[in-house]
């Protein structure tokens, strides 16, 4: 029951989002816009893969890795488009809207490799998992992955749009 609420929250949640994007951006403004975003989702994977993987779920410092590597990303895609447009009337939303729609595509793709790899019972793929992951629902694991996929990556975007912006403009101030 609990899985179905987090599903249904999931793609409303998604599809608020779409439906804002799709208001403020054109149609080929938000598809230009994805495949930046689907880069930095598929590197943010990477390491949940292995952290998935592995049955004990003790190393959650992948999950972190995981979070460097979707800033490493935003940031080096901010730079690439703040260059690109040499202009201050550029889209100042860019950065976000990528950092928005990357977290999205990261939270599919968490929930597809889950269901990929433990279409079972639950209750046996958590037999090792650490005394901080609750037995009793058995969601511990699921609520583990979407909070570090929701804030990480999040908090990582955000930074790394900023981070960007400036240099961006610290370049623009010096030439």
């Amino acid at each position: 029951m609990f899985v179905y609420l987090i599903v249904y929250f999931f793609e409303s949640f998604i599809g608020m989002i779409f439906a804002v994007f799709f208001i403020m951006f054109k149609k080929t403004e938000l598809v230009n816009l994805s495949k930046y975003a689907i880069i930095p989702a598929v590197l943010y994977c990477i390491p949940l893969i292995f952290f998935i993987k592995n049955e004990t779920y003790t190393q959650t410092w992948l999950l972190y890795f995981g979070n460097a590597l979707f800033l490493a990303c935003i940031f080096i895609f901010g730079v690439i488009e703040n260059r690109k447009k040499n202009t201050n009337s550029s889209i100042p939303y860019n950065g976000w809207t990528v950092t928005i729609i990357g977290v999205s595509f990261s939270c599919i793709l968490i929930l597809l490799f889950l269901l990929a790899f433990y279409i079972g019972s639950t209750r046996e793929v958590l037999q090792q998992t650490p005394a901080a992951i609750s037995h009793k629902n058995t969601h511990g694991l699921l609520f583990m992955l979407f909070a570090n996929a929701l804030m990480g990556n999040f908090a990582a975007g955000a930074f790394a749009t900023l981070m960007a912006k400036s240099a961006s403009q610290k370049d623009q101030v010096a030439s």
